[in-house]
C-alpha cells in the first residue's frame, strides 16, 4: 500500500513542479524555477524507481513525499483559490 501512496504523492510534486513552473503567478525568479525543474525530475526519478524496485520503498521516504505533496498542493491552493475563496467568504458575511 505504501508503494502506491509514495509513487502518487511523487507524481503529484512532479505535476504541481510543472504548473508553478509554468504558471505565470508563481513568481520565484530564475533559481526558483530551476530549483522546481529538478524537484519534477527527482519526483518522476523516485517514482520510476519505486515503480520498478517495490521493497526499496520505506515508510519514512513515503512520509515525507506525503509531506511534500502536501505542501505542493498547499501553494497550488493559495495561488489558484484562496484569492477567490477569500472573497466569497466576505460576500457571505455581508
Amino acid at each position: 500500500m505504501t508503494l502506491y501512496v509514495f509513487i502518487a504523492a511523487n507524481l503529484v510534486i512532479a505535476a504541481l513542479c510543472i504548473w508553478a513552473v509554468l504558471s505565470p503567478r508563481v513568481n520565484d525568479g530564475l533559481f526558483g524555477k530551476l530549483a522546481l525543474v529538478f524537484l519534477c525530475f527527482s519526483a518522476f526519478a523516485c517514482a520510476g524507481w519505486a515503480w520498478e524496485f517495490p521493497p526499496t520503498v520505506d515508510r519514512s521516504e513515503t512520509v515525507m513525499s506525503v509531506a511534500v505533496a502536501c505542501m505542493a498542493v498547499r501553494c497550488f491552493w493559495i495561488k489558484r483559490y484562496a484569492g477567490r475563496a477569500r472573497r466569497w467568504a466576505r460576500r457571505k458575511r455581508r
